[in-house]
Order: structure tokens, then C-alpha cells, then sequence
């Protein structure tokens, strides 16, 4: 870790060798210009041997610009990280009802402790709600916004909760009433415990809209209760190994936790994955969202049930010229927009509110790109710089190829490979280039196309990438190796966007021509040609899971298609202008839109 000093000291080198390297590339440049018009051979040889030496130099300032600024970023990123700690907890909303004759604060005390014995206990909060009421619950869950919540108290037989009126009477709340609640916080509620006794039926309800619940079937007394609790929270703050399943992992240590107790209620917690019971796997609850058809008719039903809910929810004017792009981060809670006001800004995607505006680019954000862990920002511009930027604090932590091997023209495309490791830039300059994420480093240059590549889409095993280009093809290859794959050919104008559904089976394409085109990935055999939009097609991007393709036109509008058979299942309309970018959130229940109205639309079904 750097001092302070040793900082000071690589900032005053690094300013003084930016200064050398300008000189040196200005001279560079100039021995080239005189090497054009020479026409003395041995002068030529002089001029050509005279750029090696130069060319060397430039290179070695370069390695040594590189070194500081790394060091410095190490730095940088220590302080990055300790700020992030503070910033990524996970927050628990505990809430209790009808507490005479249940051990409630006990059962809260156990959490916490469980909660303070964690090895990740730093990023835990705990809320709590006593003697709650129908409207305490709605105002909790909507003023908290929890990743967890945590009821405990009363159940019915019959399937309701016990909560209490205004005159501290009993007052059953149904299954389907808490359904309807929680279906209004699917953007950040992930996991719902009801600790109490009958709440299988409302679990299950919950579970079409949440991806995780709790609930037990039968009556379960106090102390299996709690021991349930102790052992799903300090399951809940484990390291995780690989890519376990953190609720998952939770549950199974809750049902540990009663079984080394010696206690009968095993088999009464029962877990549901959004629609599927973990005790029975076989039962099943398929809601408006997974339908499961087995007819054509049945299919047209679930595609339209599907489509026709969607509503406006924000419009979001905070940007002075065209918006160029939009991107949501991987936990949903984020939201990031990119214009040609040549800023960037951050917006919590629940709320609409403006978080951060991100300034430092000087010329039109073409492109911005979330990393898979939700932690990095990466921006391109007209200005031919990359940026990257902490998503969290919206602090810029380096900008790539400021010293050798930049793009020449403007970046129009970004995308970075799921496991998080490489940055792929698609440029004006006909040239994808390959960026180590982390560091920074240039690590490979793609030459495929021979006109601007204006979009870029990386396959789920994350071994190929696909480009478009103005001349009216797409292109598929191995970009370690820029071994060619496949070409897409049949677009009868320009393409404007690219996108790869997440089974990596279906290639789409909007284009110049009006029209998105649906190929297979492996063979580029032209599937399907949607021709709906009656204006150029500038972003085509498929829901996370696989169900919904989304089109964005200078029609103005979005039309989004059956993944299925490709029907056109819905168009939103509102924008005053073309359509330039689109994004889902992971749960597919959100899209934001950017448009060349100045604004952001956020849809909701």
C-alpha cells in the first residue's frame, strides 16, 4: 500500500513523463510526415531507422506511465473497496406480530446475534417493526426496501397471517392479499421468511413473485422457531464457495440447525424457488410470468397475459441532449444512463432518483457496460476514451489506452465477458479491441470488419463475440484467437444492433432496413424477419430469461416478441423520438428505454 508521499511523488513523475510523451509523439508524428514526402532513398532509410528509435522511446514512456498509474490505481482501489464494504449490505426487515405469548424478542435477539457471529456480518443491516398493522407492512417493506423479510408471529390454518387493527385486535390477513403486496416489491425484496405456524399457503402465494420464500406447514413451536432463524442467518453469513446458492445454502443450514437440536419440526420449513416447492418438486405453481402452455390458444393467452400489464412508471428528464444508452446493474437496483450531454448518470431504478452525475468524458457517451459483479462502470465516447468508473461511489478509476494503441475514432460499444475478467471495445475505427479489466491492459486488437463496429454481443460461454458493421454484415469469432466463425449475411442496409438470447442458441439484429432478424448463432441460417417497426431498428436485446425480445425503433417505439415463436406480443409507446438503447432488469419485469426525446422511460409489469 502506497504512503501518501510515495503517491505525491508518482503523481509529479507521472506529470512530468505525460509531458515528455507528448513532446516525443509530436516528434514521432512529424518524422512520419516527413517520411511521406521524402523521396531520397537514403534519406528514407535515415527517416525509417530514425522512427524505430523514436517508436522504442515512445514505448518505453508508455511501460513507465502504465506502472505509475497502476500503482496509483492499487491505491485507488484499496480505498474503493473499504467504501463498498459500507455501502453493499444486505438489508433484513424483521417483522413482528400479535407478540403476546410468542418469544418474538428472543427470536429478534437470536438474529442479531447470528447476524454479529457471521463471518460477512459487515454486510448485514437489521430493521425491526413490532405490533405491526396491515399498513405498518406496506409502509416498512416500501420505505426499508429489504433484500430480506422476516415475519414473525401468528398463522392461521386457513392460510393467513395474524397482524393487528387500530384497536389492537386480531385482524387475518390472506395469502393472496400478501401476494398482491409483495408482487409490488419484486425490484429488491429476494427472500421472504414467514416464521410462523400455517404459512405454507401464503409462502407459496409469495413465491410467484419473489424468487426465494419460507413458510411452514404445520404449527411450530417457539424454540424450533428460533433455532430455525440462528441457523438460517449464520448460514446466511458463511463465505460461499463457488457459486453456491447463498438462500439456498441458508435453509439447508436452518434445517441443520433444528435437526442437531434434537427437535420434531424438521419437516415443517419448507423453501420455494419462485414457483417451485423444494419439499415436492413436483407440485408446481406457474403464474402469468412461466406459463406452461400445451396449446396454440393457450399460448396466445399466456403470451398476451405476459405483455399486456406493462406500464410506464418514470420519466426520467434529467439528461439535456440525446440518450444514447442504458444499462442496469446485475442486482437490480441500478440504473445507468449515458448521453450526448457528454455525461453520465446513476439512478436508483425503484425510486427514479438521480443518484450521481458522472463527469469527465468531452464528448458524446456513446456506450456504458455494468461488469457482472456489480461493483464497475465502464463508459465509451465520441472523445475515443474509455472510462472506468466505481459504480458505488461513481468515482473514476482509470482511463484506458490514454498512452498507446487507442482507438483512432469514436467508441461506439462496449460489452464485458460474464465471468468479469476481459473489456471488449467496438470502435469507428473498424477495430474491436480486447482490455484486460481489471488492469487495464490492451490485450489483443480484432480487425474483422471494414466500417465502424457500431454494436457487440459475447456468447454465454463467453469463447466467441459478435459485431455488427455498416456493411450490412455481422461476424462471429473466437475473440482470443479472431478465428472466424460465422457471417450473417442478408440485412439489405445498415445494422445498427446485435444481441445473443441466453441460451446462446439465437442471434437477433436490428438494422437501417427496418427489420430484426433472428439467425441461428451456430449454423447462420436466417430463422425469422420481423418487420413490425416502420423506422430504422437501433437495440434489440433479450429479457435474462430468454422469454422476451425487445426491439427499439425511430418509429419511437418498443415492441417486444415471444421468445417462443417470435409473435409480436406488445408495443410501448410514449417516446417523442427514436428509440436508441434498451435494457431489462434481471428479474425481466422492468425495461428501461432511451430516447432521442432527451429522456428515460422505466416500464414495469
Amino acid at each position: 500500500m502506497l504512503s501518501k508521499e510515495q503517491r505525491l511523488r508518482l503523481e509529479r513523475e507521472k506529470n512530468s513523463l505525460e509531458q515528455v510523451y507528448e513532446l516525443q509523439r509530436d516528434k514521432l508524428i512529424k518524422i512520419r510526415q516527413a517520411l511521406v514526402i521524402e523521396t531520397d532513398p537514403s534519406h528514407k532509410f535515415q527517416y525509417e531507422q530514425q522512427i524505430i528509435q523514436e517508436e522504442n522511446e515512445l514505448q518505453k514512456l508508455s511501460d513507465r506511465l502504465d506502472e505509475i498509474e497502476n500503482k496509483i490505481q492499487s491505491l485507488e482501489s484499496i480505498n474503493i473497496q473499504d467504501e463498498s464494504k459500507t455501502i453493499q449490505q444486505t438489508k433484513i426487515l424483521i417483522l413482528t406480530a400479535i407478540p403476546h405469548g410468542l418469544r418474538l424478542d428472543k427470536e429478534i435477539r437470536e438474529i442479531e446475534e447470528a447476524i454479529r457471529r457471521a463471518s460477512n456480518r459487515d454486510l448485514f443491516e437489521i430493521r425491526v417493526r413490532t405490533a405491526v398493522r396491515p399498513q405498518d407492512i406496506r409502509r416498512a417493506i416500501a420505505e426499508e426496501q429489504p433484500e430480506i423479510v422476516h415475519f414473525c408471529g401468528h398463522g392461521l390454518k386457513d392460510g393467513s397471517l395474524l397482524l393487528e387493527d387500530e384497536g389492537g385486535n386480531h385482524k387475518p390477513v390472506s395469502a393472496e392479499a400478501l401476494a398482491s403486496l409483495f408482487k409490488l416489491h419484486v425490484n429488491y425484496v429476494k427472500c421472504v421468511l414467514l416464521n410462523a405456524c400455517y404459512s405454507e399457503k401464503p409462502a407459496g402465494a409469495i413465491s410467484q413473485y419473489i424468487d426465494y420464500t419460507i413458510g411452514m406447514n404445520k404449527p411450530i413451536k417457539d424454540r424450533a422457531a428460533i433455532e430455525f432463524a440462528k441457523g438460517f442467518y449464520d448460514g446466511l453469513g458463511y463465505k460461499l464457495l463457488g457459486n453456491q446458492d447463498v438462500f439456498q445454502r441458508a435453509f439447508d443450514e436452518a434445517m441443520v440447525a433444528i435437526q442437531m437440536e434434537n427437535l420434531l419440526e424438521g419437516s415443517i420449513p419448507i423453501l420455494w424457488k419462485r414457483g417451485i416447492t423444494q419439499k415436492n418438486p413436483d407440485i408446481q405453481i406457474f403464474q402469468e410470468d412461466y406459463p406452461i402452455p400445451n396449446t396454440k390458444s393457450q399460448t396466445r393467452n399466456a403470451q398476451k397475459s405476459k405483455a399486456d400489464n406493462w406500464i410506464c412508471i418514470h420519466t426520467l428528464t434529467a439528461h439535456s441532449n440525446t440518450v444514447n444508452s442504458v444499462a442496469i446493474s446485475p442486482n437490480g437496483q441500478t440504473l445507468v444512463s449515458a448521453s450526448a450531454d457528454k455525461t453520465i448518470k446513476i439512478w436508483n431504478l425503484n425510486t427514479g432518483r438521480q443518484v450521481h452525475t458522472l463527469e469527465g468524458h468531452s464528448d458524446t457517451v456513446n456506450c456504458v457496460a455494468i461488469s457482472p459483479d456489480g461493483q464497475t462502470l465502464v463508459s465509451g465516447s465520441a472523445d475515443k476514451t474509455i472510462k472506468i468508473w466505481n459504480l458505488h461511489t461513481g468515482k473514476q478509476v482509470r482511463n484506458l489506452g490514454g498512452w498507446f494503441s487507442v482507438h483512432l475514432d469514436s467508441i461506439c460499444s462496449l460489452a464485458i465477458t460474464p465471468d468479469g475478467q476481459t473489456l471488449i471495445s467496438g470502435s469507428r475505427d473498424h477495430t474491436i479491441k480486447l482490455w484486460n479489466l481489471a488492469t487495464g491492459k490492451q490485450t489483443g486488437t480484432l480487425s474483422q470488419h471494414s466500417w465502424g463496429v457500431y454494436s457487440l454481443a459475447i456468447t454465454p460461454d463467453s469463447q466467441a463475440i459478435a459485431s455488427d458493421s455498416l456493411d450490412h454484415t455481422i461476424k462471429l469469432c473466437l475473440w482470443d484467437t479472431e478465428e472466424l466463425l460465422q457471417s450473417f449475411l442478408g440485412h439489405a442496409d445498415w445494422i445498427w444492433a446485435i444481441a445473443i438470447s441466453p441460451n446462446g442458441k439465437i442471434l437477433a439484429s436490428g438494422s437501417q432496413d427496418c427489420t430484426v432478424k433472428l439467425w441461428n448463432l451456430k449454423t447462420g441460417e436466417l430463422l425469422h424477419t420481423l418487420t413490425d417497426h416502420h423506422s430504422p431498428v437501433h437495440s434489440v436485446i433479450f429479457s435474462w430469461d430468454g422469454q422476451i425480445l425487445a426491439s427499439g425503433s425511430y418509429d419511437n417505439t418498443i415492441k417486444l416478441w415471444s421468445g417462443e415463436n417470435w409473435q409480436q406480443i406488445h408495443t410501448l409507446t410514449g417516446h417523442t423520438n427514436g428509440v436508441n438503447a434498451i435494457a431489462f432488469s434481471p428479474n425481466s419485469r422492468i425495461i428501461a428505454s432511451a430516447s432521442d426525446d432527451k429522456t428515460i422511460k422505466i416500464w414495469q409489469r
